[in-house]
């Protein structure tokens, strides 16, 4: 068995929480033959508080969590995780003569995400970590679909996709005479084309 010891949450500078989500769909019907659907989503999450610590029932030692909820002396941060996301597709349905349609969808992704965090998870602030990353992808695919019903039917189509991720990574340190902090940083970039298809032969109705 185990007891959780945390802040004190009723405090208003131990915790805060905001969250904003929506969606947002629409259709847009020009002819008979040509139909565009769009869709947009977006997401913002900030927390801001202390961390939890996770002790023995016997263990007689509680954190005061004074660094987690009044900040850092070198950094003046409190532990904090933002998230911002943002996703959007545009569906375009083009019917061509003779049973043929044509479709493609576009759609763009990307999230920004930073996050402080206590380092040494003691009353007393001797080091820290700072974490953000940002990513945003594009991609585009279209595809040829046959008419339906016919002795051979088939879908043939491209897809492109590129996205590209930052990440970086600091730790911080406050001991005394001994204050620095190490940063290391990643890239990621990632580019993808393909062609693809599906060829169905239907020999009789069953």
């Amino acid at each position: 068995a185990y007891e959780i010891y945390q802040c004190d949450w009723s405090s208003d500078v131990c915790s805060s929480d905001l969250r904003n989500i929506g969606r947002f769909t629409g259709v847009l019907d020009p002819s008979d033959n040509l139909t565009f659907t769009g869709k947009a989503e977006f997401s913002h999450v900030k927390e801001d508080g202390c961390f939890y610590e996770t002790k023995g029932p016997a263990d007689p030692i509680v954190m005061t969590h004074v660094n987690a909820c009044n900040g850092f002396p070198f950094t003046g941060e409190k532990e904090f995780d933002y998230t911002k996301s943002y996703n959007g597709t545009i569906t375009t349905d083009l019917r061509l003569g003779g049973g043929f349609s044509v479709t493609s969808i576009t759609a763009y992704s990307a999230f920004d995400w930073s996050k402080f965090t206590d380092g040494d998870f003691s009353e007393v602030s001797f080091s820290g970590a700072r974490f953000k990353e940002n990513f945003h992808q594009f991609s585009e695919e279209v595809r040829l679909l046959s008419p339906t019903g016919k002795r051979i039917e088939y879908v043939a189509g491209l897809y492109y996709h590129k996205n590209f991720s930052h990440t970086t990574r600091i730790s911080l340190l406050n001991v005394g005479t001994q204050f620095g902090t190490t940063t290391r940083d990643y890239n990621q970039d990632t580019s993808t084309v393909s062609a693809f298809g599906q060829v169905t032969l239907n020999i009789t109705d069953a």
